[in-house]
């Protein structure tokens, strides 16, 4: 926890801004490959924990060029952003490893369209809302079952919201970790 702890303070020292910062739970492969894809039967299994919580599910396609990412849903939302990523971190954290990224998001307005990109393939996310600034994402991409943790923290928060938001992401990878 102290790894992450500080690599977050810097992180809010050095971007004078407010930062998104993706955990994914993840393994790595080497110091700069990760593999997001975890046990199906734990990725299930995790979510049932979540279920009180305020939840939203989506599914649909995604498409990514570069840094440009369009989801669309069965629901005809689109979601189009870019990202610019600012730092990123493998970290150890207690027997489990995670990629801490701070990235910048924009959103878009328009996508534009080819006839092959980086990544295309069906898309499904469960959304559990912790509160307004802390979210977990389960998402299905493709074959692939990934849980990210989104962080938002504005530019000069108290210390003591840093604290709480710490205390409640050590125990989703707490409890990721516990299962088995």
């Amino acid at each position: 926890m102290d790894e992450l702890n500080t690599f977050l303070k810097q992180q809010q020292n050095l971007y004078q801004q407010n930062n998104t910062y993706d955990i994914n739970i993840c393994s790595n492969i080497s110091n700069n490959i990760s593999n997001f894809n975890i046990d199906e039967q734990k990725f299930y299994s995790i979510i049932k924990k979540y279920r009180k919580y305020k939840l939203n599910y989506s599914q649909g396609k995604i498409y990514q060029d570069l840094n440009n990412i369009c989801t669309t849903s069965c629901n005809r939302n689109n979601n189009i952003y870019n990202y610019i990523l600012l730092d990123r971190k493998n970290i150890d954290y207690n027997q489990q490893s995670i990629l801490v990224q701070n990235k910048k998001y924009e959103n878009l307005d328009l996508f534009c369209n080819k006839k092959k990109y980086i990544l295309e393939d069906n898309y499904e996310v469960l959304t559990v809302h912790i509160n307004e600034n802390l979210k977990i994402f389960f998402e299905i991409i493709g074959n692939s079952y990934q849980m990210k943790i989104q962080l938002s923290l504005e530019n000069g928060i108290p210390n003591t919201y840093f604290e709480e938001y710490l205390k409640e992401i050590d125990n989703i990878i707490q409890s990721y970790s516990s299962y088995t």
